[in-house]
């Protein structure tokens, strides 16, 4: 009976200590301990990006650590690598090469504090600990991409820092052979990030007839995924003519319309819809 009661309680203490609740991380879900691997391949620690008064995915993963210089791709969809207030950019982190890879990442403005708020992608989730907010890849096997949003804060608070840690992984039992890069980028403010929001793209849109031509040339920035329409009304508002261009991503745009329903010179209201936001220029047509 002795005998019986210890190796029960041996397989209990094994069996209690195969599943272990990490301090502060994964949203209270519990990894599993395999051997001496930890299988984070599905949401892993919180605050582990090597952000100041962090740690970085050493805390599991025991092999080297290694700058991300040359290695890692973090790529920002804002333009000049700038950022707006209150505006929403795509990043894409890209790593080469490994049959599980991951990462967790983090933006801090100079005082530490969080800047701006994240938006989960496929394979991805967006935790918030300890007042900051994490992107982290919520798949791993054959992972070598991730793509997210993230939104500015709301006012221009300065150069802001990107922490970011990636694993590179053999995909052993064991995590001795792993690769830990350890990467920061800086994300500045555009330079007239002073102005709001409404008046950046009010000042981007500009609008010019050609007559050699008989097109209208506009230029415009659209800052969200919006749906873009183009009207050209006479100066009592009377509709003449429309350009449906559909929704389109973020970026600066130029468009060489037709106005072929305008049949007479005179001058004219050529009206920009970003979703609901309206801004007008009034040209002559020939």
């Amino acid at each position: 009976m002795k005998r019986f009661f210890l190796f029960s309680s041996v397989i209990a203490a094994w069996f209690a200590l195969s599943f272990v609740k990490e301090a502060g991380g994964a949203d209270g879900k519990f990894h599993t301990y395999l051997g001496s691997s930890r299988n984070l391949s599905i949401n892993p620690p919180v605050a582990r990006t090597g952000a100041p008064d962090e740690n970085n995915c050493t805390q599991c993963h025991l092999g080297s650590v290694l700058s991300a210089g040359g290695v890692v791709n973090l790529n920002f969809s804002g333009l000049g690598g700038a950022y707006y207030p209150d505006s929403t950019y795509e990043f894409t982190l890209e790593i080469p090469s490994g049959i599980k890879n991951g990462f967790e990442m983090t933006i801090l403005d100079e005082n530490d504090d969080q800047a701006g708020t994240f938006t989960a992608g496929p394979n991805t989730t967006s935790p918030n600990f300890n007042g900051r907010d994490y992107i982290r890849h919520s798949a791993s096997a054959g992972m070598h991409s991730w793509t997210f949003n993230w939104t500015a804060p709301s006012d221009n608070v300065g150069d802001l820092h990107a922490y970011f840690a990636v694993v590179r992984s053999d995909s052993s039992l064991t995590q001795d052979d792993d690769e830990v890069f350890l990467g920061q980028d800086i994300i500045e403010p555009a330079a007239d990030a002073g102005f709001s929001k409404y008046a950046k793209l009010d000042r981007d849109f500009r609008v010019h007839f050609d007559s050699a031509t008989e097109e209208l040339f506009t230029e415009f920035r659209v800052d969200g995924h919006d749906r873009v329409v183009i009207n050209v009304q006479d100066l009592t508002g009377r509709l003449i003519q429309y350009f449906d261009l559909g929704v389109l991503s973020p970026g600066n745009y130029q468009e060489h319309l037709n106005p072929d329903k305008v049949d007479k010179s005179g001058i004219y209201f050529v009206s920009l819809f970003l979703g609901n936001k309206v801004f007008d220029r009034k040209i002559y047509i020939e």
